[in-house]
């Protein structure tokens, strides 16, 4: 698991670098977090959350759509990264490409967001990239209430062994 970064200061971002928040499977200990450690020098600057809500094909495409109410929220963790890793193996990961997106094509698409960091009574803000559902993925959903995907796993997995009483 990354460490997490305690003095980070939004200041210190630079043209090499990036904030990115993830939601789903590039969190810590999901399937492509190994994507992100590409980056030698990744760090985890802390959990918090965003004006959104989640939703997931098949359970293996965990995706979201930004709302305005702010009961709708989506949790997970913001990084620092190089923004070679963003402009490349992200955005491939998330089938991004600047071109599709101006043909609105794109699987996901890169788009700015506000995320509020933990403790949510310190009321850090920091802006980051974020990876939001095409067309595609919206029209064949279905909502995780939580906006946690770890969590809305865990209790799929308990629900799925569990036997019927």
């Amino acid at each position: 698991m990354p460490k997490f970064s305690s003095t980070y200061q939004p200041s210190q971002q630079s043209r090499t670098r990036a904030l990115v928040f993830v939601y789903g499977t590039l969190l810590s200990g999901c399937g492509n977090h190994h994507v992100l450690e590409m980056d030698p020098t990744y760090r985890l600057i802390g959990r918090g959350s965003i004006r959104a809500q989640m939703f997931t094909a098949h359970w293996g495409y965990p995706h979201i759509k930004f709302s305005r109410n702010n009961k709708h929220r989506v949790v997970g963790e913001v990084y620092d990264v190089d923004r070679k890793l963003l402009y490349g193996s992200l955005d491939r990961l998330e089938g991004y490409s600047r071109q599709r997106a101006s043909q609105g094509s794109c699987l996901y698409f890169r788009k700015k967001v506000t995320v509020l960091l933990k403790p949510e009574d310190d009321r850090t803000q920091v802006q980051t990239f974020v990876y939001e559902a095409g067309n595609y993925l919206k029209d064949r959903s279905e909502l995780i209430p939580s906006g946690d995907w770890k969590k809305a796993k865990a209790v799929r997995s308990n629900s799925v062994l569990l036997p019927k009483v």
